[in-house]
């Protein structure tokens, strides 16, 4: 039959059935069409066959009973359907129908899509089979039943944002709708192929996924958006990345902006995977990465409209790396309690082993409480350090991450191997060792200061930071003003560590008004000093003398010619150099004037008598820094 004349038939039919009243037998009805194509259609359908028993009710209502209906096409192979339908008088209807597809090829589908519709660019292959029953209540309430597959599909678009291969997937379940309330429930399992969604790449291959979804969504009359999901109910792992993830809520203020209150909670994420596939991503081109972990992690989270309200955290021998200079830590243990309103639990964290770039640090244990923005060490935290240790007394933090941040912090350190840590920094290796207390650090109004002076140890002598203060310590360009106080310094320990040449003797000096800007120097009143009453030691190397005097703007290489280059070095009665710096130029002057406008920098002692004259005043600061960075560099051989 073609499609004309069933068109036809068909109208003519209908009403004679239902006007002839209660049918004392069944009506056989059956509607064949070769093939129908065009019009809207995607692609075109054969074998369309329709057929159903017509049986009259005594209350004016017509029933099509035993239907089945089957089709066609490239695309959808073949398509089978069984169904049954009750309509009345009053346009009352209630029908339940079976409905069978077994081999949809998504390569066709999608390429008709693209063709009528505005997804250019969008690409799929592979295969999915649907087997559903419907079913609709003369009172307008649906149920659903469905079984989805996909074989082996592939999907890219345009942008390249979102891709998937060779995935497979099942996905099975019911859905009620009823006065505006719709209940749905997917059952999924996902365990082959690879899926991208920018810039997560999952193989889910190698972690296959299990999830039990449940919503229940509220509509509004007329409208097929929901505006709400009174009820979120899923329950989720995925092989080798986390054993269990269950979530609880609600989900408000669709579809523009959606927020979500309930419960979220992780049990026994698998901190290698996690980091690589999930946290990894996010971070590309930042110094964290290659962040990197191991472990198991368990998390449960609390949330009103999207802002966390309650946090527990519980590591347990975990290990993480990440950064540049890499942060590391082993046997990472952890118990973190966080809460937005009221008193929060204590929370600790330790470690076995902790490690910044080349700089060890022995386990220790914090114990803190966190909540809302704030936080307070509950008791004094020691980490071991080479040797030492750094001991932090006192740690407040409030209003963090926010403009009104205040802090205070008081903290000591136990003497330290300062040539170990000088190693294990990348620094210039002095000897000795380096130990102090921080009396105390506050940031008020976005200014770091230090409660009283910070007092030093190192190189056998004592340096002091007074009145050191960060204005905007926030700001893009950070700003630091200080005084500094250095006493007795030992000049062989600070002098070996650069290819300077060797000094011996002590070293006082003063820093007055320190300017840094981006942790630069812009401004300072410096001068450094043979302190009076020095009994040390005092001699200073061929090597030494040369490099001061080409500071200084003297002649250099002078003592390797004549008899003076038989000697390995020369007593000095006292050193000295000052600097004012002001505007990018260095004023620079010695101990004492020399002839010719000179200023002494080295005054000698007994014979042979050696002294270094400056004859340059005012020097470029930049190209005294880059001549003192190329000394340090030099790897020049000292004349004996």
């Amino acid at each position: 039959m073609t499609t004309k004349v069933a068109a036809l038939l068909l109208p003519i039919m209908l009403p004679a059935m239902i006007i002839g009243g209660t049918a004392s037998a069944a009506t056989g009805v059956e509607l064949k069409i070769g093939s129908v194509e065009g019009g809207a259609l995607p692609f075109a359908l054969r074998d369309v066959r329709v057929s159903c028993q017509l049986l009259g009710v005594a209350d004016g209502s017509l029933r099509c009973a035993g239907g089945e209906a089957a089709l066609s096409s490239a695309a959808t192979g073949a398509v089978s359907a069984r169904f049954d339908a009750v309509v009345s008088t009053a346009a009352v209807w209630s029908a339940a129908a079976d409905v069978a597809a077994e081999h949809l090829d998504l390569a066709l589908i999608g390429a008709q899509l693209a063709r009528r519709t505005s997804a250019a660019g969008i690409a799929l292959s592979g295969s999915a089979s649907l087997k559903a029953h419907a079913a609709r209540s003369a009172d307008g309430t649906w149920l659903a039943t469905y079984d989805a597959q996909l074989r082996s599909f592939s999907f890219s678009e345009a942008s390249g944002r979102y891709a998937s291969d060779k995935l497979g997937l099942r996905a099975s379940g019911d859905a009620g709708l009823s006065q505006g309330a719709a209940d749905l429930h997917l059952l999924l399992h996902a365990s082959s192929g690879q899926a991208y969604v920018e810039p997560l790449f999952i193989d889910l291959a190698a972690a296959p996924v299990e999830a039990d979804l449940r919503l229940r969504l509220r509509f509004p009359v007329g409208s097929a958006m929901p505006v709400r999901v009174d009820a979120v109910s899923l329950d989720a792992g995925q092989a080798g990345i986390f054993d269990r993830l269950l979530l609880r809520g609600s989900l408000a203020g669709l579809p523009a902006a959606p927020a979500f209150s309930g419960e979220l909670s992780i049990a026994r994420a698998h901190l290698d995977t996690l980091l690589k596939s999930y946290v990894a991503p996010f971070l590309a081109g930042s110094p964290w990465q290659d962040v990197a972990g191991s472990g198991g992690a368990d998390l449960e989270l609390v949330l009103a409209s999207n802002r966390p309200t309650r946090v527990s955290l519980q590591l347990s021998d975990a290990s993480f790396s990440a950064g540049t200079p890499a942060l590391s830590a082993e046997g990472l243990s952890a118990e973190v309690l966080w809460q937005q309103t009221g008193v929060a639990p204590a929370s600790a964290l330790s470690w076995r082993g902790l490690k910044y770039g080349g700089l060890p640090i022995g386990g220790a244990t914090i114990s803190a409480r966190v909540g809302g923005r704030d936080f307070a060490l509950l008791r004094p935290l020691r980490m071991p350090i080479l040797g030492g240790a750094l001991v932090v007394d006192t740690l407040r933090l409030s209003a963090i991450a926010t403009p009104q941040l205040q802090a205070d912090f008081t903290a000591s350190l136990e003497p330290v191997d300062l040539a170990a840590l000088c190693k294990a920094l990348g620094w210039p290796e002095f000897g000795g060792e380096i130990s102090g207390r921080i009396p105390g650090i506050s940031i008020r109004d976005q200014e770091l200061a230090f409660d009283g002076g910070l007092t030093v140890k190192a190189f056998d002598g004592e340096i002091s930071i007074d009145d050191l203060r960060m204005p905007e310590v926030f700001g893009r360009q950070p700003r630091v003003l200080a005084d500094l106080r250095l006493r007795n310094l030992d000049l062989q320990a600070l002098t070996q560590a650069f290819s300077f040449g060797r000094i011996e003797g002590r070293l006082s000096g003063d820093v007055d008004n320190l300017r840094l800007l981006n942790w630069m120097p812009v401004a300072f009143d410096a001068r450094l000093y043979t302190p009076a009453g020095d009994g040390s030691r005092h001699r200073i190397s061929q090597r030494a003398i040369d490099n001061l005097s080409s500071l200084g703007g003297g002649a250099t290489g002078a003592l390797q010619r004549g008899v003076l280059r038989f000697f390995k070095d020369f007593g000095y009665r006292r050193i000295g150099w000052s600097c004012r710096l002001d505007n990018g130029v260095c004023a620079m002057d010695g101990i004492a004037p020399a002839k010719n406008g000179g200023y002494l920098l080295v005054e000698g002692r007994l014979l042979p008598r050696i002294d270094v004259i400056g004859y340059e005043r005012r020097v470029d600061w930049d190209r005294f820094v880059a001549q003192l960075l190329a000394i340090r560099g030099a790897e020049g051989v000292e004349v004996r």
